[in-house]
């Protein structure tokens, strides 16, 4: 919608160029002595043309900056998913960890033990 709506714009802008064209023209013909109604008009042409050329320059920018912004937008989400994921690896890691380490007290517990049995007999 938003594009049809730019054409229909540039399109008109288009039509205000060729009508002033035409207008600087018939003054050209019929008034060839009012050089400062040809400079003017010649001028804000080509200052139109500009406008309509800056226009253009600035869609394709726009066009371009959507683009990077799904990639990184893309980029982030896939991140994002991957954090999740590296979070709940380290909290089954952090759980891992900690019966581990039980399980080294337990041991040396154990062990404890088993010296004090051996040193006992």
């Amino acid at each position: 919608m938003e594009e049809l709506q730019n054409l229909e714009i540039h399109s008109e802008l288009l039509n205000v160029i060729n009508k002033m064209t035409c207008s600087m023209l018939e003054i050209k013909q019929k008034h060839p002595t009012r050089i400062d109604l040809i400079t003017s008009l010649d001028e804000s042409i080509n200052s139109l043309k500009k406008v309509s050329l800056n226009r253009f320059k600035m869609q394709n920018e726009i066009e371009y900056l959507r683009k990077l912004n799904l990639e990184w937008s893309l980029k982030c989400l896939k991140i994002e998913q991957k954090l999740k994921e590296l979070e709940d690896k380290s909290k089954v890691d952090t759980v891992n960890l900690d019966y581990i380490t039980q399980l080294e007290k337990e041991n040396k517990e154990l062990n404890n033990k088993i010296e004090l049995l051996i040193t006992n007999l």
